[in-house]
């Protein structure tokens, strides 16, 4: 298992919520709001959660995007 900082949980989660906000993929944004205020409180109890949201809605994302393209 690797630790990972509440400082790098929030820094990485702010550069997915940009990268959301730019795709318009709201629901990937919320979950990285979510996540971004997890790392923010130095508590990372509740990130395992967050992170499976953040799966779910990047796989929803990436099925879109194929079925845009035709796959």
């Amino acid at each position: 298992l690797v630790e990972i900082s509440p400082e790098t949980v929030m820094k990485e989660a702010h550069s997915l919520k940009g990268g959301a906000a730019v795709l318009s993929a709201q629901a990937l944004f919320g979950a990285a709001v979510e996540l971004e205020a997890i790392g923010r409180s130095g508590d990372l109890a509740e990130g395992e959660s967050a992170l499976r949201k953040i799966k779910v809605e990047a796989e929803r994302l990436a099925q879109y995007c194929n079925e845009l393209r035709g796959e």
